[in-house]
């Protein structure tokens, strides 16, 4: 299937560069299409259309056709500098585009570019909600494969960023969940316990915007978008695609990178080497962090099928409820702790692949388990705070 993938800019010739830039890079079909000068006019035109419809006539209005530019963005990479969209358009940054695509629009995933300024990784790691974008990256990060799909030895690509090719598909199935669960509180869709809600720092249950044990996929909607009666709701299919969005940010920005409430398979093979199937080479190591399907990943993971994290298609990549996985007596790491033999390997957030421990930096991130690695293959890349950095 042919992914349609959206590069916007309002300077003709750096929305050229970047269309080249994701051509080169994307590792499946794909059409990359430019938007720029008056088709991206009309295309703005029609999302305030569609805003003003949906205020005059209220949420049960919906479009005739969906049939807009970007309507049918697999993905959209929207440059965040739009200077010149000046006089009856007024003025907006790529945030702002972002926020109108979001709310009245049926485009895929966004890829913010340049918001941050020049390339570097974030030592923190967690990402927040500050922004409408799925994942936000510098210019120089289109011309990355790995940003895109994950495999390449050794090369910079942040493990937090998602694997673009497959999310639009991922996207879609958030979308349709959902909608069926539209008046469902977040933490019931999820089965999140009361015991895991107390454990989340308060930053992470209440950037949703309040308790994801009351907060339905409906109020999220609101609490995220429509910060005022003076923006105009949508129907709820338009709503459920704006819930999709930030729950999904949620989860794979806020709750996973500290890895105490939500851990992956790179961080669980770690802690418990014991569950790695085979040898522990590192091409079966790193295998954990270049597939989305639990059935390819080199782990037994029968004694911990009931911790999975479910609905799947929620994250990119396969996670498990930390607290259930501490609490296992069935493995050898939590009954016999002293009998634990330990990885030759660390796992580099910077290169998404495991190195030997003398290659590897240590950082303070977030989180119980915040002491984490980084390879520093690309010495252009700013790593920041540098104070995380430890030794």
């Amino acid at each position: 299937m042919m992914m349609r993938i959206l590069v916007v800019d309002d300077d003709s010739t750096l929305v050229g560069v970047m269309q080249e830039s994701v051509k080169g890079a994307v590792r499946c079909p794909a059409e990359v299409i430019a938007l720029t000068g008056e088709r991206l006019k009309d295309a703005i035109r029609e999302l305030r259309d569609r805003e003003h419809n949906w205020g005059t006539h209220g949420s049960t209005w919906h479009p005739r056709h969906y049939e807009a530019e970007m309507d049918s963005a697999d993905v959209l990479v929207l440059d965040y500098r739009l200077a010149d969209l000046y006089g009856h358009d007024g003025f907006m940054t790529g945030e702002d585009l972002a926020a109108l695509a979001r709310r009245y629009s049926r485009a895929g995933p966004i890829v913010s570019v340049n918001r941050f300024g020049e390339q570097s990784f974030d030592l923190r790691l967690r990402r927040g909600m500050e922004t409408w974008a799925e994942v936000s990256v510098a210019h120089e990060d289109l011309r990355n494969p790995r940003l895109w799909v994950a495999a390449a030895p050794d090369s910079y690509r942040p493990w937090g960023w998602p694997s673009l090719q497959q999310l639009p598909q991922l996207f879609e199935q958030r979308v349709r969940h959902a909608l069926r669960h539209l008046d469902t509180p977040v933490a019931e869709v999820f089965g999140i316990s009361t015991t895991q809600m107390e454990l989340m720092p308060r930053d992470v249950s209440e950037a949703l915007g309040g308790d994801p044990t009351s907060l339905t996929f409906m109020d999220v909607a609101l609490a995220q978008a429509f910060p005022s009666s003076n923006v105009p709701q949508p129907s709820r299919p338009q709503m459920a695609r704006i819930a999709a969005a930030e729950v999904g940010k949620w989860l794979a920005n806020s709750v996973l990178p500290g890895e105490e409430i939500l851990i992956d398979a790179p961080h669980l093979v770690v802690r418990y080497p014991s569950l790695l199937r085979g040898t522990r080479l590192p091409e079966n190591l790193n295998a954990l962090a270049s597939v989305g399907r639990d059935a390819d990943l080199h782990l037994d993971t029968s004694k911990i099928r009931s911790a999975r994290f479910r609905p799947t298609f929620w994250l990119d990549r396969p996670a498990w409820w930390t607290e259930s996985i501490l609490e296992d007596r069935r493995l050898t790491e939590n009954r016999t702790p002293w009998e634990m033999r330990p990885l030759e390997y660390g796992f580099a957030e910077d290169t998404s692949r495991f190195h030997r421990m003398d290659k590897l930096r240590a950082f303070q991130a977030v989180g119980i388990f915040g002491e984490r690695y980084v390879r520093v293959p690309d010495e252009s890349v700013g790593y920041k705070p540098a104070n995380r950095l430890l030794g």
